[in-house]
């Protein structure tokens, strides 16, 4: 698969609930009125430290928000995915972040926390059906989309939704992402992040123009960044090219194989 982008690819209620501080990692948030959990680590863009820049990908990445109304970015773990989009959102005056947790595949506690990360503040739009169906799902982002076009951003708002595999096997992930793909405007751009191909109900909507995919391919190191990123760290050219065929590519790995190299030779 390449990035081409001239070729793509129920019942509610609302809840109020205040956010009184930044999200901490790991802290719950429970409603009296409503029985369900929101962790607040799981929003917000993650803060991921010392960033490995790459700007071809930062560059493909930004094209393809902009041409598109939902890109998504697949790769196994260690590609660079959630550094990369964090990068990007984090330069982004709109930005929203939920990463998806294996618990989330139940749809009230997905949709809790998606209603949670459209609207930190304020009231939320909260499904009484726990097995939803398409209608249930339809007016459950009816209703989010219509408050959120209420907002009027200065540009599109970015909802960035990391590790969405994790929703793979759920019953309603077909229905719940095609609606969402679909009811994208110029109000909102959506980023998905997941480490494997998605069903093909989902995929198929690459060649309707309507979701963008940057897949392994495109995130694997290229010759001239390996030596770029290994050269910044002390290695030489032999050094790097030989971490970049340990790693098979895939940034995570081949950092770790330039730091254990060097780490081997500072001993000596």
């Amino acid at each position: 698969m390449s990035f081409l982008l001239h070729d793509s690819m129920s019942e509610f209620e609302p809840a109020d609930l205040t956010v009184e501080q930044r999200p901490k990692a790991g802290k719950k948030r429970t409603s009296a009125r409503q029985r369900y959990r929101i962790i607040e680590g799981k929003l917000g863009i993650p803060d991921i430290g010392q960033i490995a820049e790459r700007g071809r990908l930062f560059e493909l990445l930004h094209r393809s928000v902009n041409q598109y109304g939902a890109t998504l970015v697949s790769g196994r773990a260690g590609t660079g995915k959630t550094t990369l989009a964090s990068q990007y959102a984090g330069r982004q005056k709109n930005a929203c972040w939920y990463s998806i947790e294996p618990a989330d595949s139940d749809w009230r506690e997905f949709s809790s926390c998606f209603s949670a990360c459209l609207f930190p503040k304020g009231r939320r739009t909260l499904p009484k059906s726990i097995g939803p169906s398409d209608a249930d799902i339809s007016e459950y982002l009816t209703r989010c989309f219509a408050r959120f076009a209420k907002r009027r951003f200065t540009e599109p708002r970015l909802i960035v939704l990391d590790n969405v595999q994790h929703l793979f096997d759920a019953e309603w992930f077909g229905s719940f992402f095609k609606q969402l793909i679909t009811s994208l405007n110029n109000d909102a751009r959506l980023l998905l992040l997941c480490r494997s191909k998605p069903a093909a109900p989902l995929w198929r909507l690459r060649s309707k123009q309507m979701l963008n995919v940057i897949d392994e391919s495109v995130l694997n190191l290229t010759g001239q960044e390996a030596v770029e990123l290994g050269e910044a760290r002390g290695a030489s050219i032999n050094e790097c090219e030989d971490a970049l065929d340990a790693s098979y590519g895939r940034i995570g790995a081949f950092l770790k194989e330039i730091e254990s190299r060097r780490t081997q030779l500072s001993r000596k």
